[in-house]
């Protein structure tokens, strides 16, 4: 979902399945400005912050883990921008999830034909979400491993992007995109730890 030089409200419905230790996942990205005011929500309540950044574009990562989402079922996620201006929302929603915040987030921004931006994950089989927002291009490709989830270009001049990547062994790995020429960009991530699987005795 996509808003463009407005201040009102914006909302993209999720489908949210069922299952144990869930958690929504928000990606947002603004031009002119960096922010939304209040949190955004998932079913009217708000979402935390899992990292942000802002250097000429804005992106950022919320998140809400399973306490706080309702039974299985379409919900809006809602965001109020601070401030007028090209952007866009998205979210998605795991199963599988350690109930806690991020095991580690990262951030980058510059000017390039393409860029990885390197995290370091604490536990074995994390995920690891980005969100990046960017000036214009005619397509971006997602880095090795990931998998994109959202990429769209508004009719202006605003292209955001989001993908996951699963890391089976802890330690360094990275995200990354190429777009089809050298572009601005502001670029979010955190990993999420999988939740214990528990002893039977």
């Amino acid at each position: 979902n996509v808003f463009a030089n407005s201040d009102v409200a914006k909302t993209v419905a999720l489908a949210l399945g069922s299952g144990s230790n869930r958690i929504v996942i928000a990606g947002i990205g603004i031009a002119n400005n960096g922010g939304f005011s209040p949190a955004p929500t998932f079913n009217g309540v708000a979402m935390t912050l899992a990292k942000s950044h802002y250097v000429t574009y804005f992106a950022a990562l919320y998140y809400m883990l399973d306490a706080d989402l309702p039974a299985a079922g379409t919900y809006n996620l809602s965001v109020d921008p601070v401030t007028a201006g090209r952007g866009g929302i998205w979210c998605l929603s795991l199963a599988g999830v350690k109930q806690q915040a991020p095991e580690a987030t990262a951030s980058g921004a510059g000017d390039s034909a393409g860029w990885t931006t390197p995290i370091t994950t604490i536990t074995n089989n994390a995920w690891v979400i980005d969100d990046v927002c960017s000036t214009d291009s005619a397509g971006y490709t997602a880095g090795s491993g990931q998998t994109e989830r959202f990429d769209f270009l508004d009719a202006t001049s605003t292209n955001q992007c989001g993908s996951t990547k699963p890391v089976a062994v802890a330690g360094a790995t990275s995200m990354g995109w190429t777009p089809s020429l050298s572009r601005v960009y502001t670029h979010v991530l955190a990993a999420f730890a999988e939740a214990p699987a528990g002893f039977f005795f």
